[in-house]
């Protein structure tokens, strides 16, 4: 029972520490961080796939191309913006 409970704690942790650090990257993406997607790839939060399963790393790597995306339409329009001004 002990092994039991030992393996599914292991298991757990190995999905959970990564949907943490994914929860964290879109608060941070929320309050206008785009980069937050490589401090997850920087730190290892195991969005690889090395663990936290093929699901986990396909959500990871959806969640990074949706911030370079962001990050790409933010730098478009902090050029288009200014052109747009009257004045």
């Amino acid at each position: 029972l002990a092994l039991a409970l030992g393996a599914s704690w292991l298991v757990a942790r190995r999905v959970t520490r990564p949907m943490r650090a994914l929860a964290e990257a879109a608060r941070r993406a929320a309050e206008g961080d785009f980069h937050a997607a490589d401090a997850l790839r920087d730190a290892g939060a195991g969005l690889d796939g090395g663990g936290a399963g093929e699901e986990v790393a396909a959500l990871g790597a959806a969640f990074g191309a949706m911030l370079a995306d962001l990050r790409d339409r933010a730098a478009l329009d902090a050029v288009r913006l200014p052109m747009e001004a009257p004045g």
